[in-house]
């Protein structure tokens, strides 16, 4: 024996088939991020949101890195970012190519 769909069944069936065509003829392009260019951040004088522009630095350690400057009084060179709780040795390289003191 054949089941025939109830009404409601065929209802639902042309109703999301509906949708479906309109979502794909009124789709537009989603637009591509663009790579944000970061200019240096001067480390002595840079605030809580020049560091966070700073690719893959947390905000913690932004943080971090401020409270230390304001405790030491500033930073001479960028070894001395290695005693910031956050920064290791290899977080410390990559922040070379976004800082200057």
């Amino acid at each position: 024996m054949i089941r025939i769909a109830s009404d409601k069944t065929i209802f639902w069936l042309v109703w999301f088939s509906v949708l479906g065509i309109l979502s794909f003829l009124s789709r537009e392009e989603l637009p591509v991020l663009q790579e944000v260019q970061v200019e240096h951040v001067y480390l002595n004088q840079a605030r809580l949101e020049d560091l966070l522009q700073i690719p893959r630095l947390s905000f913690k350690t932004a943080q971090n890195i401020l409270a230390e400057r304001n405790k030491r009084g500033g930073f001479k060179s960028f070894e001395e970012l290695d005693g910031v709780s956050g920064v290791g040795p290899k977080t410390l390289e990559k922040l070379k190519a976004f800082l200057k003191i």
